[in-house]
């Protein structure tokens, strides 16, 4: 499927009727990530017919069809190209779905939702289940980050339980590094609140690593 959408080299097109076996919303959410049609597939029923859920398609309709829950938002799909059902087939769509707002540009607050559900799906191996879904969602978030290192420019304090951690400074020139900060020296009994603010302009991702022993 990158072929088709990124390169647009065919290898065997498919037909339409084949194509929404894989369920409306991954086609939709495919038809935007190809920036508004889906090269190399052959979307037409009969003699030139279009089918009417494959017209042109815009952003804001991918947006209309995300599924948003607080802080995060995903595209539940039906099944996939890599043959992902369930929520594999919703990683692979969320993925494709969160690259089409990042290079939109216009939804940066809906991407950045996508993303958060992308990263709460991440398994304890850190992978998203299937090969394909991990692929598309690392892309997507490495999508994210050459974005971010063009616009960030601020200040990140970390806190643990009130007080003050750790703070980096981070420019478009130092953006692209990886930081890692322990925080284990202010750690005290066993609850703790950690808070991570950023102050100045751009937006980060972050992950928090807890380790312990269980006898």
């Amino acid at each position: 499927m990158e072929a088709l959408t990124q390169q647009g080299q065919v290898v065997k097109p498919l037909r339409l009727g084949q194509f929404l076996r894989f369920g409306e919303t991954f086609v939709m959410v495919i038809a935007a990530a190809g920036k508004g049609s889906l090269n190399g597939i052959d979307l037409h029923q009969g003699k030139g017919k279009i089918a009417p859920s494959i017209r042109p398609f815009r952003i804001p309709q991918l947006v209309n069809l995300g599924e948003i829950q607080g802080n995060e938002m995903h595209w539940a799909a039906e099944a996939s190209m890599s043959f992902a059902r369930g929520n594999h087939a919703s990683v692979e769509a969320t993925a494709w779905a969160a690259m089409a707002l990042i290079q939109d540009g216009r939804f940066n607050t809906e991407a950045g939702k996508a993303l958060n559900w992308l990263i709460q799906q991440k398994d304890p191996q850190g992978t998203w289940g299937t090969t394909h879904g991990t692929v598309l969602a690392l892309k997507a978030m490495v999508l994210s980050l050459k974005q971010a290192t063009r616009e960030v420019n601020a200040t990140v304090l970390a806190r643990v339980n009130g007080r003050d951690a750790a703070r980096v400074t981070v420019t478009p020139e130092n953006a692209d590094l990886f930081r890692q900060i322990d925080l284990s020296p202010y750690v005290t009994g066993n609850e703790q609140t950690i808070e991570i603010d950023l102050e100045g302009e751009g937006s980060l991702l972050y992950q928090v690593v807890g380790k312990y022993f269980a006898p």
